[in-house]
């Protein structure tokens, strides 16, 4: 009898180690099992997601992939050809927002091109008719209170300036206004402000720079 209760005893943790073990395998196997249905799951999320991106792929093509001029000279100006047509438009000096704008709705009427088109991306005789728009809108049905010369003093034609022919305008009309002596042409002429600002703190330049502060002499009563 003493020797059964032994051996019972003894098989006891026996018995337990081996359920333990059982049941880290079972463990280990849930683990694989889960690890294997993830790994599923992503193989086809990345399979729904492929036909995705190429159809984006195809719809939008990349600037890479397309064959543009990066640089693209319109009325004497340099413009970068990945920017849409407005944007690169309202880089040149004496075209606004607003003018560019305008210039590129004429242009998707003429050239049947989307708004936002690269301008890269046009051949050189669209470029040309874009740059035709630009040097004169009213031909093209833009109205004369858009441009920016309107009533020119000497021949008295409404008409648009850009880049350089525009500064040169700019610095004729403040000649014209200092030979006629006039309040502008004064003030443009000695260098002060023409617009009404202030000059009591604001706009100072040269040796007047500073306040000069009397000194108390003796006997002066002051």
């Amino acid at each position: 009898m003493a020797e059964e209760v032994e051996s019972k005893a003894e098989d006891k943790p026996k018995a337990e180690v081996e359920d333990v073990e059982v049941k880290a395998k079972d463990v280990k196997i849930e683990a694989k099992e889960a690890e294997v249905k993830t790994e599923a799951k992503k193989v086809e999320a990345k399979a729904e997601d492929k036909p995705k991106a190429e159809a984006k792929a195809k719809a939008k093509p990349t600037v890479e992939d397309e064959e543009i001029r990066h640089i693209v000279r319109i009325a004497g100006k340099d413009v970068k050809g990945a920017l849409p047509i407005a944007r690169a438009l309202s880089g040149i000096k004496g075209i606004s927002i607003s003018m560019a704008a305008a210039i590129t709705k004429q242009a998707v009427k003429e050239l049947d091109v989307e708004e936002t088109t690269r301008i890269g991306m046009l051949s050189e005789k669209q470029t040309e008719i874009i740059e035709g728009i630009v040097l004169d809108p009213s031909k093209h049905g833009i109205p004369d209170w858009m441009l920016n010369r309107r009533g020119d003093p000497v021949t008295g034609k409404t008409i648009q300036l850009t880049g350089h022919d525009l500064d040169f305008a700019v610095k004729g009309n403040i000649d014209i206004q200092k030979k006629t002596r006039s309040y502008r042409g004064v003030r443009h002429s000695v260098g002060l402000t023409v617009r009404g600002q202030r000059t009591k703190t604001s706009g100072r330049h040269g040796q007047t720079i500073g306040v000069k502060i009397r000194k108390n002499t003796k006997g002066s009563g002051k």
